[in-house]
């Protein structure tokens, strides 16, 4: 490789690092605000009488005792008590439908939080090429195996962050991928520790494994050091999240806590781990999994010293 050629892939390999870095610090800051106000729990949502709740988001008359009261929600979306064909929550999906935009700023950070999960898997990506094109392996091993780590926690922690709101798309993703893990190696094990095991869904594991992975980025990208790029990463990341806080998601398709899905219900595979579905649709979930753990040593390897190999 030219001289010259090197020296800009090794500049844009530090820029997007930074890149890395920042996002990463700005996705624990807005997680652990997250945390503060989220339930990671299946049960069923309960208005303040105890009847189950639901979601609303405009002014209805509700019966509480021998009284009657108008609730209130000013377009804004609110739990009231649910009626006989209305979906009732869970507790997880009422505190990111209401908890949080209820909070000061809450829908302004959840919408950060949510958005720039994407830049953060694309950045990732480019990072993890600018690599292999610099043959990092040959030359940085240590920065090297740091970026397989950071790759593989941020799709992981990506998915696992997706399921904590507890709509239709996650729990037809938990089903899927809870199923699959059956076949794959290890996967029994891996499926417990999520808490997805298909007869077995524990949501809290769900939420501690998303914000273990999240730690673990955070102390994997903490030692990264570059000649240049943290300036232009922090105005990157500035913008990315300034766009991301007005373009926010909305609210997904919610899942009834009590009657559960109806049969209808259908979501794709997000984008971050359609080339993961896709594998296991091709090869099947038991050697879909053999060929990622085969090339992740294989990754590893490259970057042994050639007397080792």
């Amino acid at each position: 490789m030219k001289k010259s050629v090197a020296a800009n892939v090794s500049s844009a390999t530090s820029a997007v690092g930074w890149i890395v870095v920042v996002l990463v610090l700005m996705q624990a800051i807005t997680g652990v605000l997250l945390g503060l106000l989220y339930r990671p729990s299946q049960a069923p949502a309960r208005w303040v009488d105890g009847r189950y709740a639901t979601v609303m988001t405009s002014e209805r008359v509700v019966q509480m005792g021998p009284f009657a009261d108008t609730v209130g929600a000013r377009g804004r979306p609110v739990l009231g008590p649910a009626g006989p064909q209305d979906i009732v929550l869970s507790e997880a999906a009422s505190s990111v439908a209401v908890s949080i935009p209820e909070a000061p700023l809450g829908g302004f950070i959840r919408n950060i939080h949510h958005t720039n999960t994407g830049w953060l898997y694309a950045a990732c990506l480019l990072w993890f090429v600018l690599l292999v094109v610099g043959r990092a392996y040959t030359t940085g091993m240590r920065i090297w195996v740091v970026s397989i780590f950071v790759l593989i926690l941020v799709v992981a922690s990506a998915w696992s962050g997706r399921i904590l709101p507890d709509d239709v798309y996650a729990e037809i993703s938990r089903r899927i991928v809870g199923h699959q893990l059956q076949e794959a190696p290890f996967g029994t094990f891996i499926a417990s520790v999520f808490g997805i095991s298909p007869d077995d869904v524990h949501l809290s594991r769900t939420f501690f494994m998303h914000v273990l992975m999240g730690a673990g980025l955070v102390a994997l990208v903490w030692g990264y050091r570059a000649r240049r790029g943290l300036a232009y990463a922090i105005a990157f990341v500035v913008v990315v999240s300034g766009v991301s806080a007005v373009v926010g998601p909305e609210l997904g398709p919610l899942r009834d806590a009590v009657r559960g899905l109806d049969g209808s219900a259908h979501a794709d595979p997000w984008w971050v781990v359609s080339p993961l579905h896709a594998l296991v649709g091709w090869f099947g979930a038991e050697l879909a999994g053999y060929l990622v753990i085969a090339v992740v040593l294989g990754l590893f390897v490259l970057a042994l010293p050639r007397r080792i190999r």
